[in-house]
């Protein structure tokens, strides 16, 4: 993502002065905020399964369980067996490839569709190790109300629909009674925005610098993304 700032950076400046300056920099905001989203969710993936390949025993146990459960419903085994000998025993160590097609048949990236979802399935494919690593994130909500505001604001850039508007404003207001949407963190205030008006424009909340803050909101989401994956050095 440093390239992808720094550009922006160069051409938020190049762009001054001339006469659509405010669309251009609009422009390269959500598509700076957009490709943060987008670059996330492939880390996400492949991070997933770095962490299985590094230690794939409980995700291979896993598989296995799985496999046997639905030779026993179909009474093949014997059947397999008896063409290709050990075909219904997963090996104790898989390739990247397998471990990605054993997730997603389908191939496309793994997703997880909320910061809960990707402690559960982390619980159950990693060892213990790297669950914890995602579940102190998802536990601490000054990191937690970054990752559901980056995807807010990735689905609002793709979508432009009316639920995508309200979910985003939800997340960008402060969080009430500790619990829900909303930011949260003294390291966040500058991502934070006022309740009383709604955002409709996404390019004008991320294009914007909080009063006391030092960054726009578009730079302080790529620095807080950026600290979070710090966190996942494995």
């Amino acid at each position: 993502m440093s390239a992808a700032t720094e550009r922006f950076l160069l051409l938020h400046d190049v762009v001054t002065g001339s006469g659509n300056e405010r669309s251009l920099r609009k422009g390269i905001s959500t598509d700076l905020a957009f490709r943060l989203g987008c670059e996330w969710e492939l880390f996400q993936h492949r991070w997933h399964l770095a962490a299985i390949s590094r230690m794939p025993s409980i995700f291979v146990a896993l598989k296995q369980f799985e496999l046997d459960g639905a030779l026993k419903k179909s009474n093949a085994r014997h059947l397999i067996e008896a063409v290709s000998p050990g075909a219904t025993s997963l090996p104790n160590r898989l390739t990247v490839e397998q471990i990605d097609a054993l997730i997603d048949p389908d191939g496309y990236n793994v997703t997880f569709k909320d910061s809960e979802s990707w402690a559960a399935e982390s619980g159950q494919h990693l060892d213990k190790s790297h669950a914890d690593l995602v579940r102190s994130i998802v536990g601490d909500p000054e990191d937690e109300c970054v990752l559901t505001l980056l995807r807010a604001v990735r689905n609002v850039i793709a979508h432009q629909s009316s639920g995508s508007r309200t979910f985003l404003n939800d997340c960008i207001g402060p969080r009430q009674g500790g619990r829900g949407l909303g930011i949260v963190g003294s390291k966040n205030q500058g991502l934070q925005r006022d309740r009383t008006t709604e955002v409709k424009d996404v390019a004008t909340y991320l294009l914007a610098t909080r009063p006391g803050a030092k960054r726009k909101r578009v730079l302080l989401l790529v620095d807080r993304a950026m600290e979070i994956s710090e966190k996942l050095r494995i």
